[in-house]
């Protein structure tokens, strides 16, 4: 029975060690892009991805505080989930679709800018390029996304985009300033 707690004692400590040193080594800097063709025209993607609204719906954080323009009179908001929150600008858009995102600051000590970029050939099949280039601070957080994977929020993110358009959304017309 003692040789058992003992292997269950030292299974458990070289997990701990394992999640620490996951932490320890890897970088706080990520750049990664992932990219997929979706069958479907590039403004209805760009709904999905350009208004706050449809980031709440699609990514399932509890609530937008905060929403304003900047002086460009591009969308800025706080996004809630829990005790943690978010808090995002859209720096610039330009047509055709070309959208940078930037998470601000975070209760997370998260930071970042996201690349959405959209082209299509036809009009019926869109390729979306999304490129992050973050930072993560705090040391668990770093730890766990090391272990799931760095870009597993980039990925995350295309599967709730591909989901958000098999559910449908409602018909809204894609923002036109440009802020270039």
């Amino acid at each position: 029975m003692k040789l058992i707690l003992k292997l269950i004692g030292t299974c458990i400590a070289i997990v701990v060690v394992f999640f620490l040193l996951a932490g320890l080594l890897s970088s706080k800097d990520f750049e990664d892009h992932v990219s997929e063709t979706f069958v479907a025209p590039p403004q209805e993607i760009w709904r999905v991805i350009s208004t706050p609204e449809q980031r709440q719906e699609r990514l399932g954080f509890t609530k937008i505080s905060e929403k304003t323009t900047t002086d460009l009179g591009l969308s800025k908001w706080v996004e809630h989930n829990d005790d943690e929150w978010s808090r995002y600008e859209i720096l610039a858009f330009s047509q055709p679709f070309t959208m940078t995102l930037a998470l601000m600051e975070s209760s997370e000590k998260f930071s970042g800018l996201w690349t959405y970029t959209l082209s299509s050939e036809d009009g019926i099949h869109t390729k979306l390029i999304i490129h992050e280039k973050s930072r993560l601070n705090d040391f668990s957080t770093r730890s766990i996304t090391t272990l799931k994977g760095r870009n597993s929020g980039l990925r995350a993110e295309l599967r709730s985009i591909k989901q958000a358009l098999i559910k449908g959304i409602p018909a809204e017309e894609p923002p036109t300033q440009n802020a270039e």
